[in-house]
């Protein structure tokens, strides 16, 4: 025989003594009296003769049915006076401190006491003092009864079973807490801030113990359990006095960590496993609290299943806002995390947060964090990379064993203290971290990280590691030592820019050392480095080949040392040879020591070889020092063995240092320098004890003149020299005698071909030659080469490369009369042609950058000035004194003019800059000049620039037009775009054109290419030739006057992509023809050009207009009103300019601007009705209603639309406002906007903060006395200190949520919604919330500010006066409506009025003379005593016959008979079951399921993820079977994801489920019809679970075929071969076996419990369900052994379940939320595995489990 051992999952704790008697003696609890039942007055008392109080006992026993105890009416005194018989009868006082049990109690069949009171001094009430007498009590929340102040009785609670005590409560009675059975019951309580007194144990059960007790700063005297205990909890103070018996059964206390931690340590045992933290979930994460404001992140079994979360800064409990400062330790430990973001409040990681996070593979860490606790992140084995942004501490095993990770960076300004065992279990080589730079050598030499692979926040790309830094990114070595970039081998490059992480950085610096070691063969510097840094390439055994670009400055210390292979650098031609780049000036310490360099060639800007600069290069032959070198370093060439030429040519020998020649075979060593510097070095110490050689040799050309080069052996190169033989500098070459010298680009010497690449300095000065032609093999000519010749005529032939000219190269040749450089030169050096006094031409081509200091200087006959494109800087004095230098043209790119450049040019009277910026020059650059007379020609559109410009604006500025084919236009090279507009001079600047004139749609000038976009101002004015203009598409813009003054003009277009049109013109060939007009309008190409100004009354631009001319309607007098299309696109200006009797315009919603004038003078604008500004509109211009004339004097109310940011000069100067509002974007009001504004009374100003907006200074200058500004709620005080507003009277604005204005009460935590805008004397149509959509407007039930929940009670005043709502529905809670509510809003149409409405104002409802319909959901109608609530504008009755009037279903009879109500036309709403409608039949007992309303506020309030219709609906005690669902019965339901229909249920009518947002409908087997068009618009639809075993015959389902269709079980193949459900993905549900859906498996013969597929979760199988031991199917049996999750989720009739013996495993949830679920029978043997949360939500400690013996 089984047994069964009855088993709890949790320890029952008992909250009370003893289980009450019904009638037990009644005596004093509290003030322990020795007196009993002492008669005083009317009352009975127990007395203390000791303590002197007294307490209120009861006169007659509970159970009888003797009258009422003391009467209906009580009155308790505060004291009482008795003659004490222990005192000789002297008669002493006592003070009444308690009210004891049952005290005033009333039997059933007594009097109910109506008046009671009890003084303030009793402390103390017994149990039940009122007994059955509660009608005098005031019920509060589920079942609480509270007298004055105090809590006398709960009786059970079903909100979650929790109470809340409510704020204010001083007493809690004895016992009041009466738990009984069954749902009604409490087991937690929460307590709010405040001080309360508990009166012995408050809580009487044996069945359901208080649980969980929140304190949130609450004072408590008393105790829960015994008289003797008292807990006091002050605001967190973490004192709590106690006794043993206090605590002894208290289950759990939540309190603060801090209170916790105060009584679980030392002394205090009894606390050490009852007083816990507060402990509670937000989000999924569990928390408890630090102290009052801090929360901490603690560990919870459900982490095991988290994936990706984010930590928040804060989290929000019970209306308390918390801090989330740490994570505990161990927090995550073993979870499932794979991605978790820590936010900046928290400072500390903590001991094993992350621990055992195997998934973890992102973490985010904040700039905040420190510390990283003790193995924070132990045994994260997916971490990768991590970001340590700023942690400081690493504690032990912190990372431990993250065997993935690779990267850690670090943003730390200093070496993070990591633990010796932070990183254990890491191959710490192959982790790189990423440090600030400065720090990497600190970590290398750190005991802990010295083991890592550490960088400076550094990057590889290709093969080469980079470190950022401030001006781009740094080549960095990749170790120290040998082994750096050891994979790197053959030809590396380092590029002049790198991407990193998506982007460009440019590459600004080399590290020292950065390829110490390196073996790889070549080496590309292609950055544009300036240094090539120390020890850059030491011991690169392998370097054979090095190039850099001409940046560098300086190659430092040690750069190339010991690199013994290295032989080539810069290209050089033998392929052995070291090239110094143009630009280098230092060469360093040991740079090239041990190379293996043959030739050496410096160029002219080295200054200095270092020590040791090319010692032990043991191959080097010859090496050239160029004359720049002025220092050469000790062992400069020591050991350069194999040395035989050195050519240095310095003119002036340098320094010979110690041990510079060490080494070197001085028999072989020969020394070349110039012929001129011979004797210098003979004698100069040092350089006498070797051979010196002259190193210029003598050339002949064909006519048997000799010349002299220095020949280049190693380059094959000459350089044409000084006549070596001359007897002096004046007689240079004087054997030339005047001749045409044509310089060869080859020369042959000693068999040997050389090119001829230069002249050297004074080559051929004072030479008596003709003319040069030279050759195109030319780079440099030295200073003063040609100075001081005669040459007449100089031929350049360089081409495709840089020719230098030197410093006063051809200066003072005084016969040069044209010098044409269209070779490519790109410097012209200090006085190139200084004093060429004959000089008359110059031309410098496209390439020359820079001309030097007085290049040009004293040309007094230079005429013809052209200077190239490329030209970035004229030097100082480049033209001084060129007199006869008349027009000048300065190239776009010169941003650099030097002092007196063009100073003493005195013929000077036009100048050309092209430069659209203006150059920053000094006076002087002019100087001597009359500026005022020039005439100075500035790029298009840049007039402006060169006015505001120093010294510039002192010329005659001028803007340039472009001529392109007799046009003209301005030009804009940013835009490439161009503006057809009138030449330099106007009029008549087309006198050439007649006839036809077609603008092209582009132009090319100077090669390139513009768009012309716009016709500029009086482009064609005054020409009376041309007869048609054709203007391209492209063109956006058509300024003033164009075509004014045309006479003869018959046609022009406008082309369809004009946006802006000004004024046409006041009279031409078009305008003054009265026959192209129509209606008194002429229209061109779908534009209002003009109006005939006799146009009177209503004027209608014709449907399509996209624009309307400026001052198109000026001066029309006569018209009242415009209607102006939603096509018009853009309105000129001035368009309505003095039309004075202009009311009303509609302008449309595509305008974005309110153009200058366009309503100035029209004073009777506005009026009764206010003038709309579109919502569209972002700028109203200078004077737009106002300046000038009597202005918009009928303008008396001026909303600005919200995305209005400027508002123009005197935009609205002198106009009739009265209110005017300002959007919350408003950023700009110039000066005078609201100048002289006479009547204005209020400003509303949306904007929170005036500082944001920018005012001129008479902004409201003229403004009225008494002014109010109404600013945003919290405003006040900024705007009172802002200048212009503070004169103003400040009045902060009600709080604005979500549109609507509210007036909140923080007392009762109530709203009132009000009104947007109202005026005392009297409001404008439809101007109340004009901002809002019309179509409909939802009240909120309560709405949320600044942290606090307002429930809306109101409708206030005036509150939804003169708005355009069409449709308003008000929520449940609103008790009233004010008056004027909806006063005046014509155009609504239906109101919803909910049940709780009580009253309705006065005027409501008056002039609503569109409403049709009312809903009004009360039962009983409001009573409403004033006629006018729905009264006309004549104060008489609505209409309200036709007005229907749908009242509750079984409320029409009260309707009928309410006077207010009567005359509607009363019509029943459906029946509401459930929140659901239903329309009955009672002839037939049926309900059908219809909509709540027929439009998109259907069924808005109704929210649940699952909809059960039932089967059938009990309505007045018959029930009804529920069997369709009607047209349009769910159509906009968005609240609810899955719907259940009903077995029984037949039909489903047309767009019953349209535009819905279900996710899933369930389709009972019983349905016969479905509308093709029943799911239209059900963009959300996934899911149809059909249960007809036989496919149902339909036409279409409209467009939903590819949704999932899930079919009974074996009916599959049914629904693939029927029409329109073959399309559908088809998926066969489980099989059904009573009730119970089962997956089947075949081949293992078992059966898994699947979820209910009727989506009712099995709650219609009852409160107890029996899990078969196995099911058949088709005669195959099927073992039962597992249910899967969430099988019974949420069953909430489910009490026991019992579980088959062969039951293996149930999935997580499977009993989840089955919050009624008491008993568990299990029949297994050995207890079957389950998921972790299979019980969550179930209350397991009150839950039995029956098992197997």
């Amino acid at each position: 025989m089984k047994k069964f051992l009855k088993i709890y999952a949790a320890v029952l704790l008992l909250l009370f003594v003893g289980i009450p008697q019904a009638y037990a003696e009644i005596e004093s609890k509290f003030i322990n009296a020795d007196i009993d039942d002492a008669k005083i007055g009317e009352l009975y008392y127990e007395l203390n003769t000791k303590t002197h109080k007294a307490a209120v006992v009861c006169k007659n026993s509970v159970g009888s049915n003797l009258p009422n105890n003391y009467g209906t009416s009580i009155d308790v005194p505060s004291t009482v006076k008795f003659l004490n018989p222990a005192n000789y009868y002297q008669e002493e006082e006592f003070t009444v401190v308690e009210i004891a049990k049952y005290a005033f109690h009333c039997p059933s069949n007594g009097d109910q006491v109506t008046h009671l009171s009890i003084p303030s001094t009793v402390v103390y009430l017994g149990q039940d003092i009122l007994y059955d007498n509660l009608s005098i009590c005031v019920k509060y929340g589920y079942g609480s009864y509270y007298f004055d102040n105090y809590l006398v009785r709960v009786e059970g609670s079903t909100n979650n079973h929790a109470l809340r005590i409510r704020p204010g409560t001083r007493i809690i009675s004895e016992r009041c807490i009466r738990n009984l059975s069954g749902d009604f019951y409490v087991s937690s309580l929460y307590f709010s801030e405040g001080k309360i007194t508990l009166c012995g144990n408050i809580n009487w059960t044996i069945y359901y113990p208080l649980r969980f007790i929140e304190l949130w700063g609450t004072e408590i005297d008393g105790s829960f359990y015994e008289n003797e205990g008292v807990l006091t909890i002050n605001n967190y103070s973490g004192k709590i006095d106690y006794s043993e018996a206090t605590y002894k059964s208290l289950n759990v206390m939540y309190i603060t960590r801090d209170i916790a931690r105060y009584h679980t340590s030392g002394k205090n045992e009894v606390l050490r496993d009852k007083v816990v933290p507060f402990h509670f979930k937000v989000d999924n994460l569990y928390y408890e609290l630090l102290n009052k404001d801090e929360a901490v992140v603690v560990h919870d079994d459900s982490y095991s299943s988290l994936g990706k979360v984010v930590i928040p800064e804060k989290v929000t409990y019970n209306e308390h806002t918390f801090t989330v400062t740490t994570i505990d330790p161990n927090a995550f430990k073993n979870s499932s995390l794979t991605s978790v973001t820590i936010p900046a409040t928290v400072k500390t990681i903590s001991e094993g947060a992350f621990a055992g996070c195997s998934k973890l593979s992102e973490v985010n860490l904040p700039e905040e964090l420190t510390t990283v606790g003790k193995d924070a992140f132990s045994g994260c084995t997916a971490i990768r990379e991590l970001h340590l942004h700023n942690v400081s501490n690493i504690a032990a095993g912190a990372f431990k064993g993250c065997t993935t990770l690779t990267t850690l960076k670090s943003d730390y300004s200093g070496v993070i203290n990591a633990h010796g065992t932070a990183f254990d279990g890491l191959n710490k080589a192959n982790i790189t971290v990423q440090v600030p730079a400065g720090y990497v050598y600190s970590y290398q030499a750190d005991a802990v990280w010295k083991e890592f692979n550490i960088a400076s926040n550094r990057y590889k790309v290709d093969g080469i590691w980079y470190e950022m830094r401030k001006d781009g990114v740094q080549v960095v070595k990749e170790k120290n030592g040998e082994g750096n970039y050891a994979e790197l081998t053959g030809a590396v490059t380092i590029p002049k820019d790198v991407v990193i992480g998506g982007k460009y950085y440019t590459v600004t610096s080399i590290e020292a050392g950065a390829f110490q070691y390196a073996p790889f063969t070549s080496l590309d510097i292609r950055a544009q480095v300036t240094v090539i840094p120390e020890g850059c390439c030491f011991a690169m055994s392998n370097l054979e080949n090095v190039d850099w670009q001409e940046t560098v400055l300086r190659i430092e210390k040690d750069a190339f040392n010991s690199c013994e292979k290295l032989i080539n650098a810069n290209n050089s031609v033998s392929g052995t040879a070291l090239l110094c780049n143009e630009n280098l000036t230092y060469i360093g310490d040991d740079a090239f020591a041990g190379t293996g360099f043959s030739f050496v060639r410096m160029k002219s800007n080295v200054t200095t070889i270092g020590e040791g600069a090319f010692m032990n290069c043991h191959k080097l032959l010859d090496i050239s020092i160029s004359s720049s070198v002025a220092n050469i370093g000790k062992y400069a060439f020591q050991n350069c063995t194999k040395l035989t030429d050195i050519y240095n040519y310095a003119l002036t020998p340098q320094p010979f240092p110690t041990n510079m020649l060490y080494g070197v075979d001085k028999d072989k060593l020969k020394i070349w320098v110039d012929y001129g510097a011979i004797n210098a070095y003979k004698t100069a110490d040092g350089w006498k004890d070797y051979r010196i050689f002259t190193s210029s040799d003598e050339w002949e050309d064909y006519e048997g003149n000799y010349f002299f080069f220095w020949l280049d052996d190693v380059q094959r190169t000459a350089i044409l020299a000084p006549d070596r033989y001359a007897e002096s500098e004046l007689k240079n070459y004087n054997h030339l005698g005047n001749i045409e010298l044509v310089l060869p680009e080859k020369i042959s010497k000693r068999n040997i071909e050389y090119t001829v690449t230069g002249i050297d300095a004074e080559a051929l000065r004072y030479a008596p030659i003709k003319s040069v032609v030279l050759p195109a093999s030319l780079s440099e000519i030295g200073d003063n080469a040609f100075a001081f010749s005669s040459i007449e005529d100089v031929v350049f032939k360089t081409s495709g490369h840089e020719l230098k000219i030197g410093k006063y190269a051809f200066s003072h040749c005084a016969n040069l009369k044209e010098v044409d450089l269209s070779g490519y030169c790109t410097r012209l050096s200090e006085g190139a042609f200084a004093d060429c006094f004959a000089l008359e031409k110059v031309i410098i081509p496209y390439g020359t950058q820079q001309i030097g200091k007085d290049a040009f200087s004293n040309c007094a006959k230079l005429a013809d000035l052209q200077l190239g494109s490329s030209l970035t800087t004229i030097g100082e004095s480049a033209f001084w004194n060129c007199t006869s230098l008349s027009s000048l043209t300065i190239p776009e790119n010169v941003t650099t003019i030097g002092d007196k450049a063009f100073m003493n040019c005195s013929g000077l009277y036009e100048i050309y800059n092209l430069n659209n910026t203006p150059q920053s020059i000094n006076a002087n650059v002019f100087g001597s000049l009359t500026l005022g007379s020039i005439t100075l020609y500035t790029p298009p559109t840049r007039k402006a620039a060169y006015e505001a410009a120093a010294v510039w604006k002192d010329f005659n500025v001028k803007e340039l037009n472009a001529v392109v084919d007799g046009l003209y236009y301005r030009i804009n090279p940013a835009s490439k775009t161009a503006q057809l507009t009138f030449g330099e001079t106007i009029p008549m600047a087309y006198e050439h054109l007649s006839g036809k004139v077609t603008v092209p749609a582009t132009i090319t000038y100077n090669a390139v290419t513009y768009t012309v976009t716009e016709v500029g101002n009086r482009a064609f004015i005054r020409n009376t030739k041309i007869t048609e203009i054709v203007l391209p598409e492209g063109i956006v813009k058509i300024g003033s006057d164009c075509f004014e003054g045309m006479t003869n003009l018959t046609a022009v277009n406008i082309p369809s992509t004009v946006t802006s049109f000004d004024r046409f013109g006041v009279s031409n060939g078009i305008v003054d023809n009265d026959n192209n007009y129509t209606d008194g309008l002429l229209y061109i190409d779908q534009c209002l050009i003009k109006a005939k100004s006799t146009l009177s009354g209503k004027v209608t631009i014709k449907e399509g207009t996209r624009l309307i001319a400026g001052e198109a309607m000026r001066s029309c007098k006569e018209i009242t009103e415009v209607s102006i299309p939603e096509s018009v696109l853009s309105i000129g200006p001035s368009v309505f300019t003095s039309c004075s009797k202009l009311s009303d315009v509609n302008l449309p919603s595509t305008l974005r601007t309110i153009s200058q004038y366009m309503f100035q003078d029209c004073s009777s604008l506005g009026g009764v009705k206010p003038f709309a500004i579109p919502q569209s509109v972002t700028e109203i211009e200078i004077g737009a209603f106002g300046w000038g004339g009597t202005g918009c004097t009928s303008l008396y109310l001026m909303r600005i639309p919200d995305n209005v940011r400027r508002i123009g000069l005197f935009a609205f100067w002198s106009s009739a406002i009265k209110q005017l509002w300002l959007p919350a974007g408003i950023e700009e009001i110039k000066d005078g906007a609201f100048s002289s504004l006479a009547y204005l009374q209020e400003i509303h100003c949306a904007a929170p903060d005036p500082a944001a907006i920018t005012l001129g200074i008479t902004v409201f200058d003229q403004a009225p006395e008494g002014v109010k500004l109404f600013v945003p709620y919290g405003s006040k005080q900024l705007y009172e200190a802002a200048p212009q507003w503070s004169a103003f009277t400040v009045i902060e604005e009600n709080p604005c949520i979500d549109g609507f204005y509210y007036i909140l009460d923080s007392e009762t935590h109530t709203a009132t919604l009000t009104y947007e805008m109202y005026a005392e004397d009297g409001l404008f149509d439809y101007t109340n919330y004009s901002k809002l959509n019309t179509q409909e407007w939802v009240i909120p039930a309560q709405v949320a500010f600044e942290n606090e929940v307002y429930a809306v009670t109101a409708i206030g005043d005036y509150a939804f006066a003169h708005t355009a709502v069409k449709r308003i529905i008000l929520p449940e809670g609103v008790k009233s409506i004010g008056l004027s509510a909806f006063d005046g809003s014509g155009q609504l149409q239906e109101v919803i009025l909910p049940s709780t409405l009580t009253g309705i104002g006065k005027f409501a409802f008056y002039e609503c003379r569109a409403l049709n319909t009312i809903y009004n959901n009360a039962e009983n109608p409001q009573d409403i005593q004033d006629k006018g609530v729905f009264a006309d504008g004549t104060y008489s009755k609505l209409d309200v016959a036709n007005i229907i009037l749908k009242v509750p279903y079984g409320s029409s009879d009260n309707y009928a008979e309410a006077s207010e109500w009567k005359e509607f036309n009363i019509q029943k709403q459906p029946i509401c079951i459930d929140g659901v409608y239903y329309q009955i039949n009672q002839g037939m007992n049926t309900a059908a399921v219809v909509a709540q309303y027929d439009n998109a506020s259907n069924y808005a309030s109704l929210t649940c993820d699952v909809l059960e219709i039932p089967a059938a609906i009990t309505f007045n005690g018959i029930q009804y079977k529920v069997t369709s669902v009607q047209p349009g019965a769910f159509a906009y339901c968005k609240g609810v994801q899955v719907i259940a229909l009903p077995e029984g249920l037949t039909q489903i009518f047309d767009k019953a489920f349209r535009n819905s947002g279900f996710m899933a409908i369930v389709l009972p087997s019983t349905l016969e019809v479905i509308p093709q068009d029943a799911f239209d618009g059900c963009e959300k639809l996934i899911l149809l679970r059909n249960f007809a075993t036989e496919p149902l015959a339909v036409s279409d389902f409209s467009g939903y075929t590819k949704q999932i269709l899930q079919v009974p079980f074996g009916t599959k193949a049914l629904y693939q071969a029927a029409e329109v459900w073959k399309d559908f993905i088809i998926q066969e549900m489980p099989v059904c076996v009573d009730g119970i859906y089962y997956s089947v498996d075949d081949e293992a013969g078992t059966a898994q419990v699947s979820t209910d597929h009727s989506m009712r979760f099995y709650n219609q199988l009852g409160e107890q369900v029996v899990i078969p031991e196995s099911i058949t199917v088709d005669e195959n049996t099927y073992a039962v052994t597992s249910i899967v999750c969430t099988a019974f989720w949420n069953n909430t009739v489910l009490e026991k379940i019992s579980l088959p013996s062969r039951l293996a495993y149930i999935d997580n949830q499977a009993f989840s939320g089955c919050t009624g679920l008491k008993t568990v029978v299990c029949e297994r043997l050995i207890p079957a595995p389950i998921g972790a949360t299979v019980f969550s939500d179930v209350n397991i400690s009150g839950c039995a489990l029956f098992v197997h013996r």
